[in-house]
């Protein structure tokens, strides 16, 4: 079946410019302009590691920069927040690259190319300039069948139980890079693994079945159409309810830091309100703008049930009310649940999850 090109609606244009400027803006704000700048200037100037090491600015910048997050509450508050967000939506943007028919925007090496310039240079920053524009142009340069055509279907269960598999390494890493005391020799080495933690998802690029299959036609006599794999809702479903309370969580730790620190103030007690923290915010901020381009897009563009049925007001009070990630999830899980009935019914029958 021949590929259907969809014209992009006009307005995109000005959607994909202004999240890509705000990325620019918030880039400058956190490397170029004060105080930021002189953060990373002191980082390198104090940095003990010979000048021949490999990547030897990187490591200046994130080994520190990462030892203060992990030992202040409020960055940590912030880690837990972004990582939530950034885990679902690195999970779908995998998820979209292993469907069948999938664009060549999402292909999973390209994913995690922008994933690793995003540990680098932070999310926040690389996801509004990349991100609504890849969705942008998955509209240019669409799959070999569209999301209503038969063909088009969700990952194979492989891919997807391989993709949770490698989340779940991504989120122990994580988890040890908390916990390990940062005075630990091993330390840096969880340090260097965690900004690394995309290269995980490599088996992705071949693991991935952009080859649609043909439909079914099912005739007496026939055998029954093969299932249509549900995996890639569930995944959804369940970041849904993992990360409402942990939003709830988080926000509550940071602000209870933020009320000890002002209690304290007096007192002449370590502010918690570090410039690492402050790279951190401008990070969500960004992250939070990738998000909406995205949502955006695909709203003006028409055609998205999923943005049409939630429009901007349930997307804000979930975001509120349950946080980021969690919001993130809904949508996502809706998306994935039109992929899954489309499927079903182009293989000869109509189904509903959930």
């Amino acid at each position: 079946m021949s590929a259907t090109v969809t014209k992009p609606h006009p307005a995109i244009a000005p959607i994909v410019l202004a999240c890509s400027l705000t990325g620019l803006i918030l880039y400058r704000m956190a490397f170029v302009q004060a105080p930021m700048s002189g953060l990373w200037s002191s980082y390198l100037d104090s940095c003990t590691y010979p000048k021949t090491t490999f990547f030897r600015n990187s490591i200046c910048a994130l080994e520190p920069l990462f030892k203060d997050l992990v030992g202040n509450e409020i960055g940590k508050s912030f880690m837990t927040i972004f990582g939530t967000a950034g885990g679902v939506m690195a999970t779908y943007l995998f998820i979209k690259g292993g469907e069948s028919g999938a664009s060549v925007v999402f292909n999973p090496l390209f994913t995690i190319a922008h994933t690793l310039a995003g540990q680098r240079f932070g999310a926040g920053m690389i996801g509004p300039i990349v991100l609504p524009a890849a969705f942008a142009f998955s509209r240019i340069f669409p799959p070999q069948t569209n999301a209503a055509a038969p063909g088009h279907g969700p990952p194979t269960y492989n891919y997807t139980v391989s993709l949770f598999i490698m989340q779940f390494l991504v989120f122990v890493l994580s988890t040890l890079l908390s916990s390990v005391p940062t005075s630990s020799t091993a330390w840096p080495y969880v340090n260097y693994a965690f900004q690394l933690f995309p290269l995980l998802f490599l088996p992705l690029a071949f693991l991935n079945n952009n080859s649609p299959p043909p439909p079914h036609t099912h005739t007496k006599g026939s055998a029954a159409p093969a299932a249509v794999p549900t995996l890639s809702v569930s995944v959804f479903t369940f970041y849904k309810y993992l990360y409402a309370p942990l939003w709830w969580m988080s926000l509550l730790q940071g602000l209870n830091r933020a009320y000890r620190a002002y209690y304290n103030y007096a007192q002449n007690a370590p502010s918690p309100f570090t410039l690492p923290t402050y790279f951190m915010a401008l990070d969500l901020v960004g992250f939070v703008v990738m998000f909406v381009g995205v949502f955006a897009v695909e709203w003006v563009q028409g055609g998205d049930e999923v943005a049409g049925e939630m429009g901007w007001g349930e997307v804000g009070w979930r975001v509120v009310g349950t946080g980021l990630g969690s919001t993130m999830a809904v949508v996502f899980e809706r998306k994935q649940r039109r992929v899954v009935e489309r499927a079903q019914e182009a293989r000869g029958g109509k189904v509903r999850i959930g």
